[in-house]
């Protein structure tokens, strides 16, 4: 995997790759870190990052991103107070109108999602910005060069959902 499917840095941030892919091309960026939400920013945390680019990084950024998650975990634990854990919220949640967009750091990368709406339980309009789209975008720009065997250490280290490539 080590120098195989190479996705340099420049290239990743024209695409817009999000994620452990553009992290293993040396970018540190995490939603969690750049627009912090929920509880993040209250916790100790790490954006794990390699220069290499290529399929072996892509792996070794999902084994270091485990260890940041364990962290994250022991911490909320620790810190979580007794009681209740679920909310009540209504059966059907209802947006205020007119026009947002919210994201989150998903397993993936950035996790979108846009909505139009006139204050109905039912959007207007809506959209969902899936990262497994925008990473098997970049197959075609890291395959060229390379062994037929190489498919499949490359699409796999890029991690997709193909259920996610359509939204």
């Amino acid at each position: 995997m080590r120098g195989v499917g190479n996705l340099d840095r420049a290239t990743a941030l024209s695409y817009g790759v999000t994620g452990g892919n553009l992290r293993a091309s040396g970018v540190p960026f995490d939603v969690r870190r750049a627009h912090p939400y929920s509880i993040y920013p209250e916790l100790e945390f790490n954006v794990p990052t390699r220069e290499e680019g290529d399929s072996l990084a892509r792996y070794l950024i999902r084994v270091d991103e485990i260890r940041e998650s364990l962290k994250i975990i022991d911490q909320c634990l620790h810190n979580m107070p007794d009681g209740p854990v679920m909310a009540k919220l209504p059966r059907l949640l209802r947006p205020r109108p007119g026009r947002a967009w919210g994201a989150v750091e998903g397993p993936r990368g950035m996790l979108g999602v846009y909505a139009i709406s006139d204050g109905s339980d039912q959007p207007f309009r809506f959209r969902i910005h899936d990262p497994s789209f925008v990473n098997l975008e970049t197959v075609t720009t890291l395959l060229p060069g390379h062994l037929l065997a190489d498919t499949m250490a490359v699409v796999a280290s890029l991690d997709p959902v193909m259920g996610g490539i359509d939204k």
